[in-house]
């Protein structure tokens, strides 16, 4: 369970929310965090990488050295327009 102040003040206990990985504007929060990281990481501090690191692992998805370490093709650009078939 989880709690927020105004649960510790009147006792209520909070579910725990989840990802809707469905949705189309978690969708695009990830299609837009992947092309930063694809046009900026190199640019981006150790700090900055980190975070990127650590909003991915927030998001239950894998970071970008799991990603490069586990697909041959990694930096290959990505169309995330493009039907599957």
């Amino acid at each position: 369970m989880y709690f927020n102040i105004h649960s510790v003040l009147t006792g209520e206990t909070m579910k725990k929310v989840k990802l809707n990985v469905a949705s189309d504007r978690t969708k695009k929060l990830i299609e837009y965090l992947a092309e930063l990281e694809v046009c900026d990481r190199d640019r981006m501090s150790s700090s900055g990488r980190e975070y990127m690191d650590k909003i991915w692992q927030l998001l239950n998805l894998p970071t970008h050295d799991q990603l490069q370490s586990e697909l041959p093709n990694f930096n290959k650009p990505i169309n995330w327009n493009e039907e599957e078939e």
